[in-house]
């Protein structure tokens, strides 16, 4: 049971993502009014969002129709390659862009931590919520998962010169 004070912060907590989501695509911005975001940043949404819920912040009708959107969202979104979630996407269009925001076509790579980190909140959203368990699943669905990792180690993919480097 959480005191009156922690009820209090968790709902200023609660407000930054009020005030940063993206009404259309469900997507959070990563820094207050900063119309960007990663697949780490989205992870820690998706974090927030069950425990908003938890903690009856929010209502399940709300809950919902979030998480419905970010889900329909993370599984329309450009992969980098066609194969991975690129390292940051517009949270308005959706578009691959890069860290300062600049629409790029073929994105400029992935990271395995911010995707390992997303994995965690798709996992309880999953086993927790099974109305979501389909769209969860059509979300990861699309990724190729080999691709994360090489002679067993995970590993992330950066654009350099023009040359795609894998990077641990």
């Amino acid at each position: 049971v959480l005191t009156t004070q922690e009820v209090k912060w968790a709902r200023i907590a609660w407000q930054y993502f009020k005030n940063n989501t993206d009404e259309k695509t469900g997507m959070v911005n990563s820094v207050d009014k900063y119309h960007a975001t990663t697949m780490w940043d989205t992870a820690s949404y998706l974090l927030a969002l069950i425990s908003a819920r938890n903690l009856k912040i929010i209502t399940s009708k709300d809950f919902d129709s979030r998480l419905n959107k970010i889900l329909y969202s993370l599984g329309r979104i450009e992969l980098f390659d066609n194969s991975l979630p690129n390292k940051s996407y517009s949270t308005a269009t959706l578009a691959m862009v890069d860290y300062k925001n600049n629409v790029t076509k073929t994105g400029i790579g992935w990271s395995a931590i911010d995707l390992g980190r997303l994995l965690i909140p798709l996992n309880v959203i999953a086993w927790n919520y099974p109305q979501h368990t389909h769209a969860v699943h059509k979300v990861i669905a699309r990724w190729n998962m080999t691709r994360l990792t090489n002679n067993g180690q995970l590993f992330g993919a950066k654009i350099e010169e023009g040359k795609l480097q894998l990077v641990q």
